[in-house]
């Protein structure tokens, strides 16, 4: 695993970074920022708010409810990203 700024291993202890292959690539990750586009001020970044995390939360709630069915039209075709995930056992987008 390549962690911040293409290094592979902790610049503390030296350990190699792993990656958590056993946890949905979607759950380790935390929102750093909200970015939007305001038609009269244009860019702006913000950090999420309690809000925001809480609608996420929300959402994540209902993911075992949808029904993702044929799992065959999610399936990672070819292509240049497709090799790193494939390595990281992921086959489906879901």
């Amino acid at each position: 695993m390549v962690g911040a700024a293409g290094k592979t291993t902790c610049e503390t202890c030296r350990q190699k970074y792993q990656e958590l292959l056993q946890v949905p690539f979607y759950a380790p990750y935390t929102p750093l920022a909200v970015v939007g586009d305001c038609p009269k001020h244009g860019l702006f970044f913000r950090t999420p708010s309690s809000l925001d995390l809480d609608r996420l939360r929300q959402a994540d709630s209902q993911r075992q409810q949808l029904d993702w069915q044929p799992v065959d039209d999610f399936l990672i075709e070819n292509g240049p990203k497709s090799g790193d995930l494939v390595a990281r056992n992921i086959r489906p987008y879901l």
